[in-house]
């Protein structure tokens, strides 16, 4: 038997030490004496193997504890009952609490492992499962391994162990009684069946007792044990299903004592074999296997390797179990009694056990009658949805990952999607629900275009997303590189907007979506295509006035169009454009413009400053490159300047008898002046340039700069620039 594979069957226990009683185990016997006697060994049945097996039934000691407390003369056997603290919750094999202070619990079962916690004396410990010396224990909703040495478990079923010698039983009577289970001999040596086996398992599992079976051996050779262990197979098939416990191999002194009568010396290393080729078999047939034994047996005839890997049975009769290795199951006494069983002038006893662990988990919960909470649609997004849900089970809601796991399907499309919700842990087998999967998200907007702009506004507008509760307006951000919100507009049979307080002769780009509401979230179409769109050049100022009395300021050229505002009289306006039809002035009004009645408004006298062109120079709508060229001066043409613009410097001037704009880098403003005497004229500032002229004194020039450096002045002379000295020029006023 590779006792590695089996290291997760055996169980430990940690108790608090006391003085430990030498047992003598005896299971296969049946009587008080202790010696096996020459009559015993005559009675003899051949075997498949040409040795022979004596039938000790009715002339060996019968129990291990028995002899023992024989020895130590003690007058009864009869002990308390321990608290029995049934496991009620699924999957588990062990309940107890921790022994020692801050006890690490680890990510595997080992001391290699990382620590993951740790948990304090008197801290309640449910056993999931078993590795060596390791418990797995929940832990924080999930699991982790502790050391078996300090949690001490409590017993959670009370059972008994039986054989001919316990006569007719009443296995509703041990049921009633609170017996959990009961052990069973099937029989001893290579092929003797016990004769109430087949009327002891039946009886106790009809009764809903929990079984398993022991068996007595007499092997001398491994070869011997494997034969005895098939005798115990075939006994024992009928009732293969409902054995939940092992079955146990019974290897005692009597063993020994009856191998060495037949010249056989029982070694630590025989003993360990043929238990080995004992369980091997049996558990390769499907069963669990474990041994029986005590403390003195087990440590002269038994490997340490078997005794801590197996399902051990553990007979010491005393109130405290002192055994220092791990065991499953206590025979503490042979001298119980069963309620109902026997009378008091004829007692019927019974040999008692415990068990610690169980040798299967208790049976996980179906899930099939959970309680599932409803889950809502669900928007189609194109990906995989994946909704969580809401299992309860009598009340008590379930954790996910630690109790059920969930898969989806069809869960992408529209449509009915399924999950399926499967147990684990704690839980078995599966429940499933669907959801529905919709497509709510709007459109996607189309048609955006401009409708109408002017200088300081754009308005917008787009075809309806019949499937919308409204649209959200993006404009481009320069600074930030990024599109911004604009506005949000509640229902979709709104579908324009007007941006204002915009910069003339500048372009904004615009995106538009539609939005709807599905419950709390809100779901997006996607953007329209983007529009780039300028608004119109300012117009320019052609004429300023000043209001004579209160007057109304309208949208239009004319009383039939809305007011906008009030002017009070003595109000400054700028009058940008005259009505052909009704003579109405278009003024500068809050950020754009409004009409006024002409009749209202005195136009103020113009003061002009004549300039000359430096060079040929576009002239444009605007004081900037970015506003439309309406015409060309060449250089040297003389211009009425009429203002310059703050920002740019550009000087507005008369062109073709309305108001236009040229850089002010190409025009000199033309300032008079008077020659107070005769003077030269040159082609440079200073008479080291070459003379090309003379002016009379008082004679009239137009000077159109002076130098930094001599103070002499640039002139208009023949068609030319020249200059002249400061010294014989006077500036008019």
């Amino acid at each position: 038997m590779k006792k590695y594979t089996k290291s997760f069957l055996a169980l430990s226990l940690s108790f608090t030490i006391v003085s430990q009683n030498v047992m003598i185990i005896a299971n296969a016997q049946e009587t008080d004496s202790v010696q096996i006697t020459e009559k015993s060994l005559s009675d003899k049945v051949a075997v498949n193997n040409n040795c022979y097996q004596p039938d000790l039934e009715e002339n060996s000691s019968y129990n291990m504890g028995r002899q023992n407390e024989m020895s130590l003369n003690t007058t009864t056997r009869a002990l308390p009952n321990l608290q029995v603290t049934p496991i009620t919750k699924p999957n588990l094999i062990g309940q107890g609490v921790v022994n020692t202070n801050n006890l690490n619990i680890r990510s595997g079962a080992s001391t290699a492992y990382e620590v993951i916690g740790t948990i304090t004396s008197g801290t309640n410990v449910e056993v999931l499962d078993r590795s060596g010396s390791w418990y797995k224990i929940s832990y924080n909703n999930t699991y982790g391994y502790v050391s078996g040495t300090y949690i001490t478990l409590s017993s959670a079923q009370l059972g008994i162990d039986v054989s001919k010698w316990n006569g007719l039983i009443d296995w509703n009577k041990v049921k009633a009684s609170g017996v959990d289970y009961a052990i069973i001999r099937a029989g001893y040596g290579s092929s003797t069946v016990d004769p109430y086996f087949h009327e002891n398992i039946k009886g106790a599992i009809n009764a809903g007792v929990e079984v398993g079976v022991y068996w007595f051996s007499y092997a001398t050779t491994s070869a011997q044990a494997k034969i005895e262990a098939q005798k115990c197979v075939e006994t024992i098939d009928p009732y293969k299903d409902k054995i939940s416990y092992p079955v146990f191999f019974d290897f005692e002194y009597d063993s020994v004592d009856y191998a060495a009568k037949q010249g056989v010396t029982v070694t630590k290393s025989l003993a360990t074999n043929m238990s080995n080729a004992f369980l091997d078999y049996v558990e390769n047939q499907g069963y669990l296997g474990g041994l029986y034994t005590n403390d003195d047996f087990g440590s002269r005839y038994f490997s340490d390797d078997l005794l801590s890997s197996s399902y051990l049975w553990i007979a010491q009769y005393s109130s405290v179990n002192t055994y220092p290795r791990q065991y499953m199951m206590w025979q503490y006494t042979d001298n119980g009694t069963i309620e109902g069983i026997g009378t008091s002038s004829s007692q019927k006893y019974f040999d008692m056990n415990y068990t610690f662990l169980l040798p299967k988990p208790t049976k996980a919960i179906d899930l099939s009658n959970a309680t599932l909470g409803k889950i809502s649609e669900q928007e189609y997004t194109v990906k995989e949805i994946k909704p969580s849900v809401k299992v309860s089970y009598s009340g008590k809601e379930l954790v996910s990952g630690k109790d059920y796991q969930v898969s989806y399907s069809n869960n992408i499309s529209e449509g009915s999607a399924t999950v399926k919700i499967i147990g684990i842990g704690d839980y078995t087998g599966s429940i499933t629900t669907s959801f529905k999967i919709v497509n709510n998200t709007p459109d996607k907007v189309t048609g955006l275009t401009l409708n109408s702009k002017t200088t300081n506004s754009l308005a917008l507008s787009w075809t309806k997303v019949s499937n919308s509760d409204g649209y959200e307006i993006y404009k481009y951000d320069d600074s930030t590189g990024s599109y911004k919100l604009l506005n949000t507009i509640s229902g979709n049979s709104n579908n324009s907007y007007t941006d204002s307080n915009l910069k003339a002769n500048t372009y904004y780009t615009y995106k538009v979506r539609a939005y709807k509401k599905v419950g709390r979230k809100t779901l997006y179409g996607k953007y329209s295509l983007s529009l780039k769109v300028e608004t119109n050049a300012e117009l320019s100022v052609i004429k300023t006035g000043t209001i004579t009395s209160g007057i109304n300021v309208r949208s239009g050229p004319s009383i039939s169009y809305d007011k906008v505002g009030y002017l009070n009289g003595g109000t400054k306006v700028e009058i940008v454009e005259i009505d052909v039809k009704t003579g109405w002035y278009k003024i500068k009004y809050n950020n754009g413009y409004a009409y006024i009645s002409n009749i209202y408004v005195s136009i103020e006298k113009e003061s002009t400053k004549p300039g000359i062109t430096t060079s040929g120079v576009n002239v444009r709508s605007g004081p900037s490159t970015s506003y439309d060229k309406v015409g060309y001066l060449n250089g040297g043409t003389k211009v009425e300047i009429v203002g310059t613009d703050a920002k740019t410097g550009w000087h507005k001037i008369k062109y073709n008898n309305e108001y236009a704009y040229a850089s002010n880098l190409y025009i000199a403003k033309i300032t008079p002046g008077t020659t107070t005497s005769g003077a030269n004229v040159r082609i440079g500032p200073s008479t080291s340039y070459e003379k090309v002229g003379y002016l009379n004194g008082g004679t009239k020039v137009e000077i159109v700069q002076t130098d930094a450096k001599t103070g002499w002045h640039k002139i208009i002379y023949n068609n030319r620039y020249v200059y002249v000295s400061n010294l014989y020029v006077n500036i008019n006023k």
